[in-house]
Order: structure tokens, then sequence, then C-alpha cells
């Protein structure tokens, strides 16, 4: 029962500390006293954190959408075409913190995770 205890009380302390860097894949972050989630759109990043440290273009992709004609073959249109840019931006957020990588889509911000360096 004692070892019991013991190992306990020193798994509880590690596990309370080290709970939020078990998680790399975060949903928000905090910039200031605002916070930005996954979902919100550019310019209200921009507008609550500033420009990134460093921001560059990772993905450039095309896509369709088709339209079904009466017969059902699939139709398509050069204005069904549209054009998605993908970027990443990073934030570092202080001295001796890891900086967050935001990556956005579309102008949509679509994941936010910690690097693992400074």
């Amino acid at each position: 029962m004692n070892r019991y205890l013991l190992a306990l009380g020193m798994l509880l302390p590690l596990a309370a500390v080290g709970a939020p860097s078990l998680d790399p894949e975060a949903g928000s972050m905090r910039c200031g006293r605002s916070l930005v989630e996954v979902g919100d759109e550019a310019f209200v990043l921009l507008d609550k954190c500033g420009d990134p440290d460093f921001r560059q273009v990772v993905a450039i992709g095309t896509y369709s959408d088709a339209t079904r004609t009466r017969a059902g073959k699939r139709q398509f249109r050069a204005e069904d075409r549209a054009t998605l840019v993908t970027e990443e931006w990073v934030y570092r957020q202080g001295r001796g913190r890891l900086a967050k990588i935001l990556t956005v889509t579309g102008g949509v911000l679509t994941s936010i995770r910690v690097s693992d360096r400074q």
C-alpha cells in the first residue's frame, strides 16, 4: 500500500505539469489577452496576433466542383474551379517558449501545432 501511494504521489505532479505538453496539436493559441482558434479567418488572426515572424506558402491546390448533366455525366466548367493556397505562419512567443506553427488554408486557420524548436 505504501509503495502504491508513493508511486501515485510521484506521478500526479508529473501528470499535471506534463499534460499540456503531451498534446502537440492545439486547437487554440493565446496572443496577449486574445484567443485565436481553428476556424477563425486569417484577418481575425492578424488583428489579434499581428504579423507572423515567418510566413511561407506550402501548397497551392486547384479543385473543381463538377456539375452533372441531364445524362448524368460530370461536367467541369472553368468558372467552377477555385485555387486554395495553404500557408504556414510561425509565431515565436518569447524566449524559452516553443514556437507555434499555424496552418492557414483558403484564408481560414485550419491547424495550430507546437514546434519542436524555439
